[in-house]
This record gives structure tokens, sequence and C-alpha cells, in this order.
């Protein structure tokens, strides 16, 4: 493949990679809802479906990763090199459009890292909640009474409900 043509190559590689996690962020604010909501069965369908995106990402982004790559050893630059560096090899009138293409998915993928950070600690924070409520013995059976069978044996069952005597 020529230079020329790997350039190109990689432009259509980085939009490709861009638009996928525009996808997913536009997805995002269905997602927190979700598990806001406690809406399970949408949430399972919205996991499939990021699932299915992450996967997609990830062979562009391995893709792009053998674009580079090539371009490296075509400019005979070493591999720790930044990508901006490599651009300025690049034709004049690719390198601008380059630039902008890998700023905005730099851009999309902090976004997306924020708001998944943001969705995991409102997570941890809930989790924490029901341990402290729960395995710290501030729930009590609402029933103390013992449920006993026809035959007189005492039955065991799970407490249909709770009684909190305080939340710290």
């Amino acid at each position: 493949m020529q230079t020329i043509d790997t350039i190109i190559a990689l432009k259509a590689t980085i939009d490709r990679e861009l638009s996928l996690i525009k996808e997913f962020n536009a997805g995002y604010d269905a997602l927190r809802m979700a598990v806001q909501g406690k809406k399970w069965p949408v949430l399972q369908n919205i996991l499939k479906e990021s699932t299915r995106l992450a996967q997609d990402v990830s062979s562009v982004e391995e893709k792009r990763d053998e674009l580079c790559q090539s371009l490296y050893l075509a400019y005979t630059l070493p591999n720790d090199r930044s990508f901006f560096e490599l651009v300025a090899f690049f034709p004049e009138d690719m390198r601008e459009r380059m630039k902008s293409s890998y700023l905005q998915l730099r851009a999309e993928v902090y976004k997306m890292k924020c708001r998944l950070k943001s969705l995991e600690a409102y997570s941890r924070v809930r989790m924490q909640l029901v341990d402290e409520v729960i395995n710290k013995s501030q729930v009590t059976q609402q029933n103390n009474a013992a449920p006993y069978k026809r035959t007189g044996k005492r039955a065991l069952q799970d407490p249909d409900s709770f009684l909190f005597d305080s939340i710290k």
C-alpha cells in the first residue's frame, strides 16, 4: 500500500472510530437512566449494544494502530514518537484534517471515560449504602415470630419485609 493510500485509510479509520464512540456517548443517558431507575431488562439490552460497540471500537482501534505502525516505518520514525510528529510528515493538504479528526477522537474518548467514571462512582456509592444497611446489622425482620408447618415443625422462610432501625 502506498503511503498516500495508507494516510487516507488512516483518516477513514479515525473517522469510523470517532463515529462509534460518538454513538456510545449518545446512548450513555439511556444507560444512566436504566441504572438509576433499576430498569434491568432495559439495562441488559443497552449493555448488549454497548458490548457490540466496544468490540467494534476495539477492532477499528487495532486497524488504526496497524496503519500508524506502517506509516512510522514508511517515514522511518521510531514508534515512541507522538501522532502529531507523524502527521508533520503528511502532505500539507492532509495535515489539518488529520489533526482535527484525531483531536475530536481524543475529546470523545475523554468524554466517554468521564461518563463511565461518574456511573462507576454512582454504582460504588449505592453498593456501599446497601452494604452498610444490610451487613452492619441495621436491618431486622419485621415479624420475629417463627412460622410453623401444620405438622408443628418450624418452617424456614425468607423474610417478606424489613424494618430499618436507623441509617447512619
